[in-house]
C-alpha cells in the first residue's frame, strides 16, 4: 500500500479552526510544506515538529477548549492512519477526538487520543489511530515512500466505525477537548496517511495518484534516491532497471504479469492504455503491486554508492 501524507496544502487539502490563532502560529502551519532545510533528515524529529514560524498551531490565549479543526481533502482517501504531535511550546494537548465524514455528509467517530502526563513527565511522544486494515508498521515505512515523520510512539485502532468512513474520507475533524494546565490550546502537528479511495472510478483514481506524485516532487518525496554519482544503465544491477525505461527504478512495482517496472511509469501509462503493457491485457491500478523488498535492495544499494 503506497501511502500519502494528506497533511499538506501541495495535495489540495485546506484548513479550518473554529478559534483564532496566535501570530505566527495559524492553523494554517499543520498543511503548510515542510522545507527540509528547517529539519535535520538525519536524525528523529525533535518536538516541536516543526520550527520556526512553521512550529505548529496555537490558539490565542483566552481560548479554552472545546476547538475543532477541520482539514478538509482533495478528494475521497482510504484513511490509513491520523497521527497527532500534542506539544506546542510549553503546552500539551490532554485529549482529542477524530471524526472523519464521507459521502453521507455525518461525522462519524474515529477514536480518542489520550496524553495522560504532561511535557514535564515524559510524555513526548506522538499517538495514533490507524485503520485495523493496515498494520502500524506499514506506516512507519510511509516515511521512505512518502514524506519523512518521526514513528508514532503508541498506536489505538480505529475498528469501531464503519468502513464507509475509512474508504470515503472527505473531511477529517480534530477536536480537542481538554489541554494540560492552563496553557494556550494548539497542536504541534498532524499527518493524515492514506491513499485515493480504492472506491474511486479507476481513471479517476489514477489521476489522483499521478497528481499526487508530481505535488510532492521535491527534496523531501524522495522513494528511493539517486545516486550521487551517476552511472550509466550498464553499472546498476539488471533487476533494478525499468522494463519499460530502461532507467533505475526508485518504486518497483510488479505488474501481473511478473515483469517489474517504476509505479511512475505504469501509473503515465494506464492514464492512456488501459492495459498490461508487455501482455496486451486488461490492467487496472489495484493490480499493481509494490514490491518492497527490491525497493530496500535499491535503497541501500544507492546508500552505498
Amino acid at each position: 500500500m503506497e501511502l500519502f501524507d494528506y497533511a499538506d496544502s501541495r495535495l489540495g487539502s485546506s484548513i479550518t479552526c473554529s478559534c483564532p490563532s496566535t501570530t505566527t502560529y495559524e492553523v494554517e502551519n499543520l498543511i503548510n510544506h515542510r522545507e527540509q532545510n528547517q529539519i535535520d533528515s538525519g536524525t528523529a524529529y525533535q518536538f516541536p515538529l516543526l520550527v520556526g514560524s512553521r512550529g505548529g498551531f496555537m490558539a490565542e490565549s483566552f481560548v479554552r477548549p472545546p476547538a475543532d479543526i477541520i482539514i478538509t481533502l482533495p478528494y475521497q482517501i482510504s484513511l490509513a492512519a491520523v497521527i497527532i504531535n500534542p506539544c506546542i511550546r510549553l503546552g500539551q494537548t490532554r485529549v482529542a477526538s477524530i471524526f472523519t465524514q464521507g459521502n453521507k455528509q455525518r461525522w462519524e467517530f474515529a477514536g480518542r487520543l489520550v496524553w495522560s502526563t504532561g511535557i514535564g513527565s515524559g510524555a513526548r511522544s506522538k499517538y495514533g489511530l490507524h485503520n485495523t486494515d493496515v498494520q502500524p508498521e506499514m506506516i512507519q515505512q510511509a516515511k521512505t515512500v512518502c514524506l519523512r515523520h518521526p514513528d508514532a510512539s503508541t498506536w489505538s485502532s480505529i475498528q469501531t466505525i464503519p468502513a464507509s468512513a475509512l474508504h470515503f474520507v472527505k473531511s477529517i475533524r480534530v477536536s480537542i477537548t481538554s489541554m494540560h494546565d492552563l496553557h494556550a490550546l494548539g497542536l504541534g502537528g498532524i499527518e493524515i496517511w492514506g491513499q485515493p479511495s480504492q472506491r474511486m472510478p479507476e481513471s479517476e483514481r489514477v489521476r489522483a495518484w499521478e497528481y499526487a506524485y508530481q505535488a510532492l516532487k521535491s527534496k523531501e518525496h524522495i522513494e528511493t534516491p539517486m545516486p550521487a554519482n551517476p552511472k550509466t544503465t550498464s553499472e546498476y544491477p539488471a533487476e533494478f532497471i525499468d522494463s519499460i525505461t530502461q532507467n533505475l527504478m526508485t518504486d518497483p512495482v510488479i505488474l501481473p504479469s511478473g515483469v517489474r517496472c517504476d509505479r511512475s511509469t505504469i501509473a503515465r501509462h494506464l492514464l492512456g492504455h488501459q492495459t498490461d503493457p508487455f501482455t496486451g491485457l486488461a490492467l487496472n491500478y489495484d493490480q499493481v503491486k509494490p514490491d518492497l523488498a527490491l525497493k530496500l535492495r535499491i535503497q541501500r544499494w544507492v546508500d552505498h554508492q
